[in-house]
């Protein structure tokens, strides 16, 4: 299982003229998936976004990482546990381990969003520049679990005005949703 990038152009945008300045950033290599295509515009091509055959470590979307791995409602887990014997004490020390690794993990999550920070400041760069050039830039995230171009994915589409964007959002891209960065076309 891998986290994969895709983007969406207008057709009569040439990747090469997206790329232009940021080819250390975008690969743009065209795919087929029958399942995303689907959804796209007819006029609206579908690409590879990076040069890597796994994004896991990108940026985008990186917040919900650390939000999957958050914990279920420690009153539920406790009343598990007073069902399953455990004592009170024992209960209070599995509570108090329980908020250790919440603090560490609020620790690593910090510093993994500045670590990542020239990363997300160059997306914001590129998606300012890419909604010159065309009327947008479609990027999709996605888990996949199988061939990226047999995959079944039923993606939802957003539009995202980049004026408004703040570099934050990025981090919380949200999977199998194609965002759609516009500027200052959001509605029209």
């Amino acid at each position: 299982m891998c986290y994969i990038l895709s983007a969406t152009l207008p057709r009569t945008i040439e990747p090469d003229d997206i790329r232009l300045g940021f080819e250390d950033l975008i690969h743009l290599s065209p795919l087929s998936n029958p399942s995303v295509q689907s959804v796209l515009d007819a006029d609206e091509n579908y690409y590879g976004l990076t040069a890597h055959y796994c994004d896991c470590g990108t940026a985008l979307g990186s917040a919900l990482l650390f939000n999957r791995h958050r914990s279920p409602d420690p009153k539920r887990q406790v009343d598990k546990l007073k069902r399953k014997g455990w004592s009170d004490s024992k209960i209070e020390r599995w509570l108090q381990e329980k908020a250790k690794a919440v603090t560490k993990l609020e620790r690593q999550r910090v510093t993994a969003a500045q670590d990542l920070r020239p990363e997300v400041e160059r997306w914001f760069s590129f998606l300012h520049y890419a909604t010159r050039v065309s009327p947008y830039f479609g990027i999709l995230l996605h888990e996949y679990r199988g061939d990226i171009e047999r995959e079944t994915i039923r993606p939802t589409v957003m539009d995202v005005d980049v004026i408004e964007l703040d570099p934050s959002f990025l981090l919380n891209l949200n999977v199998d949703v194609i965002y759609r960065f516009r500027l200052g076309r959001v509605g029209v």
